[in-house]
């Protein structure tokens, strides 16, 4: 800990679960411009032979069922070197939440396909943000609090509607709503991101959520479907194709 390169360790004993994590992790933190370090540990007793080694590390990703050592008993022995390692359980368990929670666990991803990409960008949001590290931010007066800050990674769209726009953001795993008077326009020109996609005159939508666009939605990956417009639409699915391709 303490140094500028992010250091994160990646325990899973399934090889296609942990191509995907390093896939998004690493799409995550090379946008962000961190410089960094992935290990890979293929089963709980590899990882927890490192013993007092294990602390150096900033971030580590833990699969909770692997067959050698599970995933809360590599946790329970990081522990005890390190207080200070931020720990996300990925599994495709949720009955073994409260567990991580014992072992300080700052978040518990589900290995859902059309989920887990958010997930983990949530929960690297966080982490960074508790590691002091600046992410991208913009600062809103909204009605519900003045001059809060949001990542742009977590607005998930932006909804126009009676000289308003709603921000609907994720955050602390739930999906929360923030208004404010200002035109979309002008906040589709504060954002900048390219991920950032107007689907509809009354719609912004980050792409980073859609699971899927059709004639004329676009679904998100909470199963939310947002209206796409006739004029829109070969360049909303085009700019899907596109996004999707980055993965």
């Amino acid at each position: 800990m303490g140094t500028d390169i992010i250091k994160i360790a990646i325990c899973d004993d399934e090889k296609v679960i942990i191509d995907r994590l390093r896939g998004y992790i690493e799409k995550y933190i090379k946008k962000a411009g961190f410089p960094y370090k992935i290990d890979i540990y293929q089963s709980g007793e590899e990882f927890a032979a490192l013993e007092k080694a294990m602390s150096g590390y900033d971030i580590v990703f833990m699969d909770v069922n692997m067959k050698e050592m599970d995933g809360i008993k590599t946790a329970e022995d990081l522990r005890k070197y390190s207080d200070g390692t931020f720990l996300v359980f990925v599994t495709g368990f949720i009955e073994y939440s409260l567990a991580g929670y014992k072992v300080d666990a700052i978040r518990y991803i589900i290995k859902d396909e059309t989920t887990i990409e958010s997930d983990i960008v949530e929960a690297l949001n966080v982490i960074l943000e508790k590691m002091g590290r600046s992410v991208n931010e913009l600062v809103y007066d909204f009605v519900e609090q003045r001059e809060k800050k949001v990542n742009i990674d977590n607005i998930v769209y932006i909804e126009n509607f009676l000289h308003r726009a709603c921000f609907h953001l994720v955050e602390n795993g739930s999906e929360k709503e923030y208004t404010v008077y200002k035109k979309l326009n002008d906040i589709e020109q504060e954002i900048k991101e390219e991920k950032f996609v107007r689907i509809h005159q009354s719609f912004i939508v980050n792409m980073d959520y859609v699971c899927d666009v059709k004639r004329y939605y676009a679904k998100l990956v909470n199963g939310r479907e947002l209206p796409v417009s006739k004029q829109k639409y070969k360049s909303v699915a085009s700019e899907y194709i596109k996004q999707r391709g980055k993965l």
